[in-house]
């Protein structure tokens, strides 16, 4: 038997669309209040199904991007990405763009991905990708570490006994 769990969103919070956007995950219905959100769970679904307080305690992480030009509206650019779940602060200066985040509720490649839709690219040379690569890395290695609680680790083994 499945249990329903519509009250709210298990990545942010906020109260769940109960009808739309839903997925079923280890016999528990779960629901979202956006597709990010529920894009979010998919890639950590553990982080977010085994009582993590993570509402209460947001990962913050604080990115410069370099777009290949400069926006032509940088007001849209900044509006669009403040709408995101998570994102504490945008600021743009020419083609630099500063975002501070809460990887628990988005991660760099959602606001890769919301620029692109908007037009205006990554700057793509040989070190932004390497950059861009090792932050994707180290972002998804916290929220592994996050997801698996205090499980012991290679310096620090179990008891025996």
């Amino acid at each position: 038997m499945m249990k329903d769990l519509s009250k709210s969103c298990p990545v942010c919070g906020m109260a769940a669309k109960k009808q739309s956007l839903k997925m079923d995950y280890h016999q528990l219905t779960y629901h979202f209040c956006s597709t990010q959100c529920q894009e979010t769970f998919l890639q950590h679904p553990e982080l977010y199904s085994g009582g993590y307080p993570h509402h209460h305690n947001p990962v913050y992480k604080n990115h410069r991007i370099t777009l290949s030009n400069v926006p032509k509206d940088p007001a849209k650019i900044r509006d669009h990405l403040q709408k995101m779940k998570g994102i504490k602060e945008v600021t743009l200066k020419g083609n630099s763009l500063n975002v501070e985040y809460d990887v628990l509720q988005t991660n760099l490649q959602q606001i890769m991905k919301n620029l692109d839709s908007l037009n205006c690219p990554v700057k793509s040379g040989l070190w932004g990708r390497m950059k861009t690569s090792w932050t994707i890395y180290t972002e998804k290695n916290e929220l592994d570490n996050l997801s698996r609680g205090d499980a012991p680790c290679c310096n620090r083994p179990p008891p025996k006994g």
